[in-house]
């Protein structure tokens, strides 16, 4: 009996070492100039947030160091869910939802120094509802939503294509083990993680492999992007299966393979720009179940 206690004592001091390991201190921070959704990244140490709207998709810098944002310019192609990437100071805008064009090819880059764009390659397969990431200075765009060439409606894609910015060409790699509809990636090392509602794969880039990894303890969809803190991936906010926004923060530990629920956002939030600077977790904009739309930015500190 007394080693059945501790053993019980342990596996719940494991527990809740865990959980506190894991806590995230969420603190709001200056609003947008107006409720918005769209996308965010980091560059340059600024914050970029590009605004989803089908008429004027406007571009917003926000200075961590002074707690402001502005306006900067506005995106070429107008559209929403598009994902964004940084390399070497550059932002690059791919895909997105077009309206009646349909999932987008768009492939764009944003030099926030010279506030200037460059129109480049196209997506060989244009498409929405998916994010992207950076593995040795390649753009990985994978899953999604695309338009079908025979139907003309849009399908789930399976497709795994990476664009190399030296040569502005891209490259066909190995599918997804399936069709993904709303693909979240994440590049952790040579490594990308790909979470499809709550299944997760990891993708070997140097050998071009998929290997199954543990499933997430819900389903998560409709989130513009994650965060990389310490190889943990972080994946705040989004709509479950029911399309319901919801609150939860969900941190998937790499190194372990296993997951863990957080400290929630101060409220339900989907489609919102999410990105991560000086090791800190940006939730901007956004909107509730209803499509309401938020000017709410949350700051989110990773409690170790």
């Amino acid at each position: 009996m007394k080693k059945r206690r501790i053993i019980l004592f342990l596996l719940i001091a494991f527990i809740f070492s865990g959980v506190f390991a894991q806590k995230i201190e969420w603190k709001e921070k200056a609003k947008l100039p107006q409720p918005m959704r769209g996308a965010a990244v980091s560059c340059n140490n600024n914050i970029y947030f590009m605004e989803a709207h089908s008429k004027v998709s406007g571009v917003y810098e926000y200075n961590v160091v002074e707690d402001t944002w502005k306006k900067t310019t506005n995106m070429i192609t107008r559209g929403w869910n598009v994902s964004l990437v940084e390399i070497n100071g550059l932002i690059y805008v791919i895909g997105g939802a077009g309206g009646a064009r349909g999932p987008l090819d768009r492939l764009e880059a944003y030099n926030p120094l010279s506030n200037k764009w460059n129109v480049l390659t196209p997506m060989p397969t244009g498409r929405q509802h998916n994010t992207s990431c950076v593995v040795n200075d390649k753009i990985y765009v994978m899953g999604g939503i695309t338009k079908s060439s025979t139907t003309n409606k849009v399908v789930k894609t399976d497709k795994n294509e990476v664009y190399n910015p030296k040569s502005n060409s891209w490259q066909t790699l190995s599918p997804l083990p399936m069709p993904c509809e709303s693909s979240i990636i994440s590049a952790v090392g040579n490594n990308i993680y790909v979470l499809c509602g709550d299944v997760l794969w990891k993708y070997d880039t140097l050998s071009d492999t998929w290997e199954t990894k543990k499933n997430c303890p819900v389903w998560i969809s409709i989130l513009l992007g994650s965060t990389i803190i310490n190889d943990k991936i972080i994946f705040p906010g989004g709509q479950n299966k029911d399309e319901k926004a919801v609150s939860s923060v969900y941190i998937y530990n790499t190194t372990n393979d296993t997951w863990i629920k957080s400290t929630n956002l101060p409220k339900p939030i989907q489609i919102g720009g999410i990105a991560t600077l000086n090791s800190k977790i940006y939730m901007i904009g956004g909107n509730d179940t209803d499509f309401n739309k938020y000017d709410t930015v949350y700051e989110g500190t990773l409690v170790e």
